[in-house]
């Protein structure tokens, strides 16, 4: 089959789960062991974050239910003991990633203001530049307060500097426009803070409405697939807007508004929180319909990546020279590391099937080969876990 594969975004551990002996979970380091499998310390630690976030303790449960050399009760315990070591990974990788990306930020902004021409140091230009430079739209706003705060006006001044072609008069209005874009990216920031919280909150209150006033009988799988399928679901929101909106939504507090429910048996309450846990995790793994600059952005991408693909030689597309050209290709320190890094997460493998298959130079052998190569090498671009299935 052509492009046959697993696709770049799947959980890069399933493997180990379905194939790692069951003794081996017996292990006293077992938790360390698994801890090493989901933690790549060289891997960018946003991609490990998007990865663990995307699953809790009821993925395991999935996952473990198709072996069967496992007893149920054994996959429960096995399971609650994977998702706590996941749990301590993932506050681990998001401690990481926010630090990298505050450091990427500081680095794009020195590069920004040592680089960018006197020309383009005017107030329309910066306005355009640097304020998406500033912007992180999926981060909270008290993150993203400490992030812009370590650019107050000493530290702008400190870096201006370091130019030979401005006076001091001109440096001072170049800052002043600098320090108004960032305090408008902070006001856009609480803004949509503010907005993200006030529909965070009515959601809560549908679920809770609904559990309360939806009668025993009608609450059955298929029921509830639908019911919440349609509170869940937002075709409009981003995918890291629906995400943090339904990580609210987490199996304790699932179980206290539940507690509404007096007519529920223990194990009719474990059956919906399965039903509406899976629907959760099966809405925030939903690809997300791009849009405005993002799928501009995301075009441009795949655009560029088309025209290498169709017009390299075949016998430049060795590892070696995929590596080096790609790298070249999406090399844009203005963009920064992070915004690199949602663009290209967005190839997948079926993205490079339909991209490869407008030659026809190509084995089906050769096809499946190049795509292994381009995906390895997007993953080192980006930094993405080498333990990728």
């Amino acid at each position: 089959m052509l492009g046959k594969g697993c696709k770049f975004a799947k959980p890069y551990f399933r493997l180990s789960l379905l194939f790692s002996p069951p003794w081996k979970f017996n292990q006293e380091n077992a938790k360390e062991e698994f801890r090493h499998v989901i933690y790549d310390a060289a891997a960018d630690p946003s991609l490990i974050q998007q990865e663990l976030t995307a699953i809790d303790r009821n993925y395991f449960v999935k996952v473990l239910n198709l072996r069967d050399d496992i007893t149920p009760p054994r996959t429960q315990n096995l399971a609650r003991e994977l998702d706590a070591v996941r749990v301590e990974v993932l506050t681990t990788a998001q401690a990481a990633a926010t630090q990298k990306q505050s450091q990427d930020l500081r680095q794009n902004v020195e590069y920004y203001l040592r680089s960018t021409s006197k020309a383009d140091l005017n107030p329309d230009a910066i306005a355009r530049d640097f304020g998406p430079l500033l912007a992180y739209p999926e981060v909270g706003f008290d993150i993203l307060g400490q992030r812009l705060g370590q650019f107050d006006r000493p530290t702008l001044e400190q870096l201006l500097s370091q130019r030979q072609d401005l006076n001091h008069e001109e440096s001072g209005e170049i800052i002043n426009q600098l320090e108004s874009t960032r305090d408008r990216v902070l006001s856009q920031g609480q803004e949509s803070h503010n907005l993200l919280q006030g529909q965070a909150q009515r959601l809560r209150q549908k679920v809770s409405d609904y559990l309360r006033d939806t009668h025993k009988e009608e609450l059955s799988p298929e029921g509830i697939q639908r019911d919440f399928k349609t509170l869940f679901d937002d075709p409009e929101a981003g995918a890291t807007a629906l995400r943090n909106r339904l990580s609210q939504f987490d199996r304790d507090t699932l179980v206290q508004l539940l507690s509404q429910c007096q007519d529920l048996s223990e194990e009719q309450v474990n059956q919906v929180l399965d039903q509406v846990e899976s629907v959760r995790d099966t809405v925030v793994q939903a690809p997300r319909k791009l849009a405005g600059k993002a799928k501009e952005q995301y075009d441009h991408t795949t655009q560029a990546l088309a025209d290498y693909l169709r017009k390299t030689n075949l016998e430049e597309l060795n590892p070696e020279g995929i590596q080096r050209d790609l790298a070249t290709l999406f090399h844009d320190p203005k963009a920064g590391s992070h915004a690199l890094q949602e663009r290209l997460s967005h190839v997948d493998r079926e993205t490079l099937v339909k991209l490869l298959s407008q030659r026809d130079d190509l084995t089906e052998e050769q096809v499946n080969q190049t795509i292994d190569q381009v995906q390895s090498a997007l993953r080192n671009i980006i930094k993405a876990p080498r333990r990728l299935t």
